[in-house]
């Protein structure tokens, strides 16, 4: 599975899994351990954490100039 797919298929039961019981997540994340091969740690803090939609740009930064005189 290529990590592109794999991202998708987390997002796609993300929903699923932010509205289930406990129980229901256990099942879940025991699937995504088996399909993906993460571990089921990785796993939960993808899951809720929230959506960031692009990625975030680093700013450069440049040193000033000092002339010393």
């Amino acid at each position: 599975m290529s990590k592109k797919s794999k991202q998708e298929y987390i997002a796609a039961i993300r929903a699923r899994y932010l509205s289930s019981n406990k129980a229901e997540k256990q099942k879940l994340l025991y699937e995504i351990c088996t399909t993906c091969g993460y571990n089921r740690k990785y796993i939960i803090r993808v899951l809720n954490k929230k959506e960031i939609k692009g990625t975030p740009k680093k700013k450069s930064r440049q040193k000033e100039k000092i002339c010393s005189q």
